[in-house]
């Protein structure tokens, strides 16, 4: 198995502007190199399940990330492997408590969706912390030899002691002052190798067993009775959407129907998109429905999407996840071509 191959190929497959590169590249560049030695063979990669939900139509389904084995273990027990980003460092207590409380509904619905499917042994949360550095100004520096300075980068074409593009260079014998996107990749990528345990880390024996799926089952029967009854609510001329302004607020960033609700912009302002009426539901459309009934009923029932919604936490999580499905298909790949010459 060449790791480095695949490495080499998800690195590639990231496409995103020079800014979002800037923050991603460096984050699964380094995770690469801190697992290189833990082993981790797939079995199924973005695995889609269906499960059927009692007393309703609806079915529930979704996808999961990676599931497969640690190649050091000679039982092969399997593994859900569940990537998440965040801003929290990954060696903090608060960053323990923070994952493994708030992806417990979505370890919950994924055990249930997909167990009969795979004997999992365990479910883990590999989690990459997301940099978060601003660009800074450049100090001028005596000479060249003061790392991080613009006396490096012009007279040395390096920055921190990293080779710099000559469109970097021209930029800053102009008008350069602050960091370009290049040069706070080669910050960001030196301070993670620096201190990668900041940055990554795998929580693990998340368990689920037979009573966990059962009582997994008995809550998603009620929440599409909750469903139901609202929309017979809304058909009697009733207002069950109800907002939570709790949840205005969450991922990093502002909640896209905030100026509707407070009356500041009406549904002009969006695109409308109505859903497929598919009868499925899924752990995104139910956390949803669980944070805020009126967002849950703009999002999924009206269809409104707002053009210039697209929350950077957000996006810059997207472009690792890809990455990392890229990686763990040509591990996977790998592995079977392996299998197949023995």
């Amino acid at each position: 198995m060449n790791h480095d191959t695949a490495a080499r190929k998800a690195v590639a497959s990231i496409k995103a502007d020079e800014w979002t590169t800037c923050y991603t590249r460096p984050a699964i560049r380094n995770y690469f190199d801190f697992w290189k030695d833990t082993i981790f063979i797939p079995l199924e990669v973005e695995h889609h399940f269906t499960k059927p939900i009692d007393g309703s139509s609806t079915q529930l389904h979704g996808y999961v990330d990676t599931i497969g084995y640690y190649k050091s273990d000679l039982g092969k027990a399997v593994v859900n492997l569940e990537h998440k980003t965040g801003a929290y460092d990954a060696n903090s207590d608060w960053n323990v408590w923070n994952n493994l409380a708030g992806v417990s509904g979505q370890i919950d619905l994924y055990d249930f969706g997909c167990n009969s499917d795979f004997d999992l042994s365990r479910h883990e949360i590999d989690y990459i912390k997301i940099p978060n550095f601003k660009p800074k100004r450049i100090p001028v520096g005596k000479d060249s030899e003061e790392p991080g300075t613009k006396s490096e980068v012009l007279n040395l074409k390096t920055y921190l002691g990293e080779p710099i593009s000559d469109a970097s260079h021209h930029f800053y014998e102009s008008i350069g002052v602050k960091e370009n996107p290049e040069l706070l990749e080669i910050r960001i990528d030196q301070a993670i190798e620096a201190n990668p345990e900041k940055y990554y880390h795998r929580f693990g024996g998340i368990l689920r067993n037979e009573q966990n799926r059962q009582e997994t089952k008995a809550r998603l029967a009620q929440l599409m009775l909750e469903q139901e009854r609202a929309k017979q609510d809304a058909a009697n001329g009733l207002d069950p959407y109800y907002k939570n302004s709790n949840s205005c607020y969450a991922y990093g960033s502002w909640c896209q129907y905030l100026n509707l609700c407070n009356g500041t912009e009406t549904t002009s302002a969006f695109d409308v998109k109505k859903p497929r009426n598919t009868g499925r539901t899924s752990f995104s459309r139910l956390s949803v429905w669980n944070s805020c009934r009126r967002k849950y009923k703009h999002q999924y029932i009206d269809g409104l999407q707002d053009p210039e919604h697209d929350p950077n936490a957000l996006r810059k999580g997207s472009v690792v996840h890809e990455a990392l499905e890229v990686f763990y298909r040509e591990i996977k790949e790998q592995e079977q071509l392996n299998n197949e010459s023995n």
